[in-house]
């Protein structure tokens, strides 16, 4: 049959199993903050081991026996001490939420020190009561008695719960509100418990408030950390799809820079090639029509050559591009016979490049150094190999340039090239001009991007 002795262990066991639960789920919990998790774990843990050792020493208070004599010891002993190191893993569980953001603060407030001071003062004073018996004693029928100074064990808490309070209060803006209540649970419901002591002794009043306010400290705690583990999933999301639509606007830009660049590559083709070629191809039909078939195949061949390669994002051998530039280089020898002369002096030809890159430069040489009035010349295209980079040089003998005509007449179609050089394959394009004597193009393609 149970009595209330029985039914006042049975809670006390009860809240220890509900601790020594909530002190797992801590450990397991992967939202919390780690320090604010460490915490909790072992306020949950400490009153836990507060409980079992206060139902130990109600049931083997008055056993006989050298059993019950140790287990009485020891329990009331535990007691006494794992009430104030509850308190002290309080307090260091509000600063770590109130403090959170000002750790300079809490550094800096002589409340938290004092605290700490309280808790670990009311400890050494257990430890001492245990051969001086400052706080109660054990008879020899193993049954507890205070003594008087016991009021000690009570002050100390208190002070340091009351300086706990004032802590709260002053930073209360820095948690929630069901968390404000929660924490001062842990000093509101002991005080009421010691009230109810005055008028009904017997059970453990102060320490089933303990246990209540850690159930309530330990929900409010998991409920507010879902809350911001749901609310740091809101603004991951938020950021994945403000991060998806600057992917698309960026794709976006990218595609019209595509046509762009594709778009004025074709309008220079149009405007400086494909017109006059046609009217050079007529020509010929009246006076060689073998050489205007020949023409009009290689032609074809460039023009399809360009039309392929000016969405191409990859590399070509530069033997595809060296035809391009003959065929281009046929053709305007075509139209402007014995104008200019052009020559080559290729070391290297196994590696790989950008497609459309030299092409524009012979172009620019023809166009701008050699096809002026009353001008006659050479370009010559020229590879080699360095330590650490393949080098292609293309040179004429033309007008030139000073730097801030060079700087003005930089055309579409260079922009265009050195943009895919550098994306293409990490390589440079230098030009380097003197009026009266010539402009020289020199690209450099790295090693690692322009072997095949």
């Amino acid at each position: 049959m149970f009595n209330r002795q029985s039914i006042h262990i049975a809670l006390l066991l009860w809240g220890c199993i509900f601790c020594l639960l909530a002190a797992f789920c801590m450990s397991i919990s992967r939202d919390i903050d780690r320090e604010k998790k460490k915490y909790m774990f072992l306020l949950q843990l400490s009153c836990a081991i507060l409980l079992v050792s206060d139902a130990a020493a109600w049931a083997f208070r008055g056993s006989s026996g050298e059993l019950g004599n140790y287990m009485v010891h020891i329990s009331n002993f535990l007691v006494f001490l794992f009430s104030d190191i509850v308190l002290l893993l309080y307090h260091v569980y509000v600063c770590s939420c109130i403090f959170e953001k000002d750790l300079q603060e809490k550094k800096n407030n002589i409340r938290v020190k004092l605290v700490v001071l309280i808790c670990l003062t009311a400890i050494f004073l257990v430890i001492l009561s245990q051969f001086t018996e400052l706080y109660y004693y054990i008879d020899a029928d193993n049954y507890y008695h205070r003594n008087p100074a016991y009021f000690i064990s009570l002050l100390l808490p208190m002070a340091g719960m009351l300086t706990d309070l004032s802590l709260l209060f002053q930073y209360r803006k820095n948690i929630s509100r069901e968390l404000l209540t929660a924490m001062v649970s842990y000093i509101v419901l002991p005080f009421i418990a010691a009230v109810i002591l005055l008028f009904y002794y017997g059970i453990s009043w102060i320490n089933l408030a303990i246990c209540i306010s850690m159930i309530l400290m330990f929900v409010e705690t998991m409920i507010e950390q879902s809350k911001k583990a749901a609310q740091k999933e809101r603004l991951l999301a938020e950021q994945e799809r403000k991060l998806a639509e600057q992917d698309r606007q960026l794709a976006q830009r990218e595609r019209e820079l595509t046509d762009s660049r594709i778009a004025s590559m074709m309008s220079q083709i149009r405007n400086h090639f494909i017109f006059n070629t046609l009217g050079a191809i007529s020509g010929y039909c009246k006076i060689d029509p073998a050489k205007a078939d020949d023409a009009l195949m290689k032609f074809s061949r460039y023009l399809r050559r360009n039309m392929s390669w000016l969405e191409e994002n990859g590399m070509i051998p530069f033997e595809n591009e060296l035809k391009q530039v003959e065929d281009y280089v046929y053709l305007e020898k075509m139209r402007f016979g014995d104008r200019f002369e052009f020559g080559e002096d290729l070391d290297e030809l196994d590696f790989a490049i950008p497609p459309l890159t030299v092409q524009p430069l012979v172009e620019n040489a023809v166009k701008h150094g050699l096809t002026k009035p009353g001008k006659q010349g050479s370009v010559c295209l020229m590879t080699s190999r360095e330590p650490d980079a393949i080098l292609i040089q293309v040179v004429d003998d033309g007008v030139g340039f000073t730097p801030e005509e060079l700087e003005k007449s930089t055309s579409i179609g260079l922009k265009n090239v050195r943009y895919r050089l550098e994306h293409l394959a990490g390589a440079t394009l230098e030009i380097e001009s003197t009026p009266g004597e010539g402009t020289r193009a020199m690209i450099r393609i790295p090693l690692a991007g322009g072997e095949k």
